[in-house]
């Protein structure tokens, strides 16, 4: 379509967050990327999947007309402590039934 006539961009222009672990505020303004792609399902805005970047993301999200509310960034940290919590208590459960047997 170009038939050759083309330049290639920097990688930074197109950078895919895989594994959500890549804190990009930790890299030099000549690292950064100039364009994040959250591909994977675990995406910033789901409290399900804590990710380094959510912060970013909601600094960049507060500029827009689909802005987080103090409510709903509220409410999504509890559902996060909640999940967690539940997650916690489902590996803890073994370990209850053992300390209640050994008691007798």
């Amino acid at each position: 379509a170009f038939n050759g006539v083309w330049k290639m961009l920097d990688a930074r222009w197109n950078v895919i967050d895989h594994f959500n672990n890549t804190d990009i505020l930790e890299h030099g303004a000549e690292r950064r990327p100039w364009i994040l792609h959250f591909a994977t399902w675990k995406k910033p805005w789901d409290y399900r999947y804590p990710n380094l970047n959510g912060d970013y993301y909601d600094s960049f999200r507060s500029r827009t007309l689909f802005a987080r509310t103090l409510i709903e960034k509220r409410r999504d940290a509890l559902r996060e402590h909640w999940t967690e919590g539940k997650r916690f208590l489902k590996r803890a459960a073994p370990i209850r039934i053992v300390w209640e047997y050994i008691r007798g």
